[in-house]
């Protein structure tokens, strides 16, 4: 039996369960339940039928529900007791291939469950076909609000079945790790025919009526994002497009008028590079609902984040993105940003971020393994963040000098600071707190 808390600390433990009596595997699935804490448990029994039940009763607090199949063994009871438990879940996350072991039928009890379940709002699937994405857009997709399928295949024909259902309760797609290029891609965002007569949005399709899509570890390239750009989505609100393998070429495809209510954009580890400067600032200063905006793990540079000034963004993510203080300086002039993260730019000191007049809203800074040392933090400390409720400084250089900067700072409502992985000693808590009155949180340690 594996346990994985919440909180990251890993339990593994081997309990011979095909030999303990059914009283005992009662008292060990209420212990579990007791803690709230598990995420998943892989059962090693043979006896299934009791095991698999009682886990899923057990689980029914968690959002999403997994079940992993270690022998072969299973048989009728499994899937009698999935029928009955999982016709009263509302959120479900299934490892199909978890069912290969299960005897001819398996899956199709698996499929029966869910098409009867009226309380499913929710479902993940992982090692999903192209002809179970085609059942469950006919059969299932009518009855969600959140739709994430993972490390699959949908194939021409899952896509198309898709794209062709109308626009229902569901408000969230998530696709990761699938075949959505070349032909898929086309077929998936196919654009509706009856788009430019349909000016109050009430014949859209299920893609076009999403509030919500996210496309993780799919090879789109510039070709998908041109398909991509030939639909309009009224109603989306936030995109997440990861590791998609575009580049500026692909980034210019992105039309505003196709996302009118766009707030948060994530374009996280694709191919752009400084190239792209020109592209985002136009889109940025054009999408007014825009606030958040990640650009990860992109090689924009300093001259990447020129589009700024005339955004509106209230959160922005650069995290290894190249930028040193003259892109710091670029960031200073906007008076909109509240959080920023610049984690893993080397070259970033922070001195230009604390004295620019510009970011006195600021309410978050994150500056993980950056070169701020103890200059940047005495920069930080007597700058203008009188506002800054959150800072973190992992792996920064800061040595005792900094934090006694930092204490003695004009920081009055600072209430979290992190200073992992730099040369704390065991007066650094004492040393803050003493002089910062509104901290409440000090993380100096891994343990902790």
């Amino acid at each position: 039996m594996k346990i994985i808390r919440n909180r990251g600390e890993n339990f593994q433990d081997v309990f011979p369960l095909a030999n303990v009596p059914d009283e005992v595997l009662d008292s060990i699935y209420d212990h579990l339940s007791d803690f709230e804490l598990f995420h998943s448990i892989g059962l090693l029994s043979q006896r299934f039928r009791l095991s698999v039940k009682r886990y899923l009763q057990t689980s029914s607090k968690i959002r999403w529900k997994a079940i992993a199949i270690r022998v072969d063994g299973v048989r009728q009871g499994l899937r009698e007791a999935m029928r009955h438990e999982m016709s009263l879940m509302v959120n479900v996350c299934i490892a199909l291939s978890a069912f290969e072991m299960v005897e001819d039928g398996g899956r199709q009890s698996v499929w029966e469950a869910l098409a009867g379940n009226e309380h499913l709002r929710a479902l993940r699937l992982l090692f999903v076909s192209g002809d179970e994405v085609t059942w469950i857009a006919h059969n299932l997709v009518h009855k969600l609000e959140v739709l994430e399928l993972w490390y699959g295949t949908l194939g021409e024909s899952g896509a198309r079945a898709l794209a062709s259902q109308p626009s229902g309760r569901l408000q969230e797609l998530v696709v990761g790790s699938c075949d959505v290029e070349g032909p898929v891609a086309d077929v998936l965002f196919e654009s509706s025919l009856c788009m430019e007569e349909d000016r109050q949005n009430r014949n859209l399709r299920l893609i076009e009526g999403l509030d919500a899509l996210t496309l993780s570890l799919c090879p789109l390239r510039d070709d998908g994002m041109l398909a991509l750009s030939t639909l309009r989505f009224p109603r989306l609100r936030k995109l997440v497009l990861e590791r998609c393998e575009f580049g500026d070429q692909g980034l210019s495809e992105l039309r505003v008028e196709n996302v009118p209510n766009l707030a948060e954009l994530a374009l996280i580890k694709n191919r752009f590079s400084t190239r792209s400067a020109t592209v985002l600032s136009e889109f940025c200063s054009m999408a007014q609902r825009l606030r958040t905006l990640q650009l990860s793990w992109n090689r924009l540079g300093d001259d990447g984040v020129s589009f700024l000034p005339s955004s509106k963004l209230v959160s922005l993510d650069l995290r290894h993105c190249s930028i040193t203080e003259k892109g710091c300086r670029v960031l200073a002039e906007s008076k909109t940003l509240e959080c920023i993260n610049l984690c893993g730019n080397r070259m970033v000191e922070g001195y230009s971020l604390a004295s620019g007049e510009g970011l006195k809203s600021l309410t978050e800074l994150r500056l993980d393994n950056c070169k701020v040392a103890d200059k940047g933090a005495f920069a930080i400390a007597n700058g203008q963040l009188s506002r800054l409720r959150y800072l973190s400084l992992r792996g920064s250089l800061i040595s005792e000098t900094g934090v006694s900067a930092l204490a003695q700072g004009n920081l009055p409502s600072l209430r979290t600071i992190v200073l992992q992985g730099n040369l704390n000693t065991v007066n650094t808590e004492c040393m803050l707190k003493d002089n910062l009155r509104s901290l409440k949180r000090v993380i100096v340690s891994s343990t902790r």
